[in-house]
């Protein structure tokens, strides 16, 4: 009777038991399942930021500009100050540097006869018979200056001949070949009696044909 009564509440508890277990294994499906679906929407959310959020392209290296080397300036090629022509002429003297040696001259042309006659009627609006006129009544001495060029000859006063009408000292001597000098002569005399080199008295250039200054000579004009 014992065994029958047991074996009846095994046959009672055995479904109970399964169902139990079968109601627990189909729970903790679902709780999987529900689980794998939050996971899946938790996935699709991040793919939606993922794409709301802007993308910056970063710049194509094979068109990215190359850096060239700035080229260094080329100097410009300004031509050299011309010298102005040296010739035999008669000059004003203008300045003198003893520390250089070099004397600035003012090439000039010493008009008289027709020369002045032409002067006249070209630059200073005389008909040909009044130019004529006052020239033919002029004294030996008078002339025009014609100076049209403010161009400036400098000279190395230590090269060339030095004639002056004066003596080292400043005693004046109008002989008429001058008297020479040596270049320290020059200085003293500029020095100590400037007025006696820059002057009233013309002076006159003489230049060889290589255009070398050769001679600077004080010229006397009564």
């Amino acid at each position: 009777m014992r065994k029958a009564f047991v074996v009846l509440v095994c046959f009672i508890c055995i479904p109970v038991f399964l169902v139990g277990c079968v109601r627990s294994r189909s729970s903790d499906a679902e709780i999987i399942k529900d689980l794998q679906n939050q996971v899946e929407d938790l996935q699709a959310q991040l793919d939606a930021q993922t794409e709301n959020v802007p993308t910056q392209a970063l710049p194509d290296q094979s068109e990215a500009p190359v850096a060239s080397a700035t080229p260094s300036p080329t100097p410009s090629l300004l031509p050299a100050p011309s010298t102005p022509a040296m010739y035999d002429s008669d000059a004003l003297f203008v300045s003198f540097d003893p520390g250089t040696g070099i004397a600035q001259f003012d090439y000039i042309e010493i008009l008289q006869g027709n020369d002045a006659v032409q002067y006249m009627v070209t630059y200073q609006g005389k008909t040909l018979q009044e130019a004529q006129d006052i020239v033919e009544n002029w004294a030996d001495s008078e002339c025009i200056v014609k100076n049209h060029n403010s161009q400036l000859r400098s000279i190395d006063m230590n090269g060339p001949a030095i004639k002056m009408l004066c003596y080292p000292n400043g005693d004046e001597d109008y002989s008429l070949n001058g008297i020479s000098f040596s270049y320290q002569d020059f200085v003293t005399l500029y020095t100590n009696h400037p007025d006696k080199v820059d002057c009233y008295l013309f002076y006159h250039i003489d230049v060889n044909s290589a255009g070398n200054v050769v001679e600077v000579k004080q010229v006397y004009w009564p």
